[in-house]
């Protein structure tokens, strides 16, 4: 099997962010933590906390990004 034309990830392209500003003004910002044990996330938290963010955008009006097939 040849893997030498295989590419893993594509290369960055910075020019297209070269120069760019971002500007946070006035967007809504939701924040959360997720307990850890040796920095692995403890699981059963993970899905409540995706819940409880997920409410906390809805109330507040905030973009949410599509993740899972689920809104």
């Amino acid at each position: 099997m040849e893997t030498d034309d295989l590419e893993c990830c594509p290369e960055l392209n910075v020019e297209k962010w070269d120069h760019k500003t971002v500007v946070w003004e006035n967007k809504k910002f939701i924040r959360e933590t997720i307990p850890t044990f040796f920095h692995i996330p403890f699981y059963p938290m993970i899905g409540k906390k995706m819940m409880k963010l997920h409410t906390a955008a809805l109330k507040s009006e905030a973009t949410i990004p599509v993740l899972f097939g689920w809104r």
